[in-house]
């Protein structure tokens, strides 16, 4: 224990430690201060069957994806061959949503923002439920895109005005796909000089 010399004058809100105590200032709470809830297995599991990943289990339970891993492993529940294709792991109620989509006519890029998933997994849900693949013959109207862009058009307000995605916006407004052509076009010339 520190002990002040005879007469010395103690600062108020002084530490001890010699550090300045900052008035209203707040220490950050112990992980112990609020201790993480106890994993609901039961709930886990059903998620799990539901088509739920171990990530998005994970970030419902607070639990760590390796943790959620070994925990349902543990529980004997049947993990599914990460090289299986991602349709069969899209729960019901997704796999619904993406047909309903499908069945109104909408593009897969729309299908892709509304559902959130890829054009990998729609083209999986659509094969399985005996549906033909769309090929899509629509040509985008580029001027309308840069002339969009210029007057301050969002990419995603772009892309929603004509029923593509904002990344394929972001390709045609940074003219991308003609530098790629033209690299291609450029290496086919080198190869036909030698």
């Amino acid at each position: 224990m520190t002990t002040n010399p005879p007469g010395a004058r103690v600062r108020a809100g002084s530490s001890h430690r010699g550090r300045p105590h900052r008035p209203g200032s707040l220490s950050r709470p112990s992980p112990a201060a609020h201790p993480r809830s106890p994993f609901n297995l039961a709930k886990a599991c059903a998620l799990y069957a539901q088509g739920k990943t171990l990530q998005d289990i994970a970030d419902l339970s607070g639990y760590s994806r390796s943790r959620v891993h070994v925990l349902l492993r543990e529980a004997g529940v049947q993990m599914r061959d990460s090289r299986a294709p991602r349709a069969s792991r899209v729960s019901a109620d997704k796999r619904r949503r993406i047909l309903a989509a499908w069945r109104r006519g909408k593009s897969n890029s729309q299908i892709i923002a509304e559902c959130r998933t890829s054009s990998a997994t729609i083209h999986k849900v659509v094969a399985k439920a005996g549906l033909e693949p769309r090929r899509s013959h629509r040509k985008y109207d580029h001027d309308r895109m840069r002339e969009l862009r210029g007057q301050g058009w969002t990419l995603a307000a772009i892309a929603d005005d004509q029923g593509t995605s904002a990344q394929y916006v972001w390709t045609i407004i940074n003219g991308a796909h003609l530098k790629g052509y033209s690299r291609r076009r450029g290496a086919a010339s080198e190869a036909g000089a030698t």
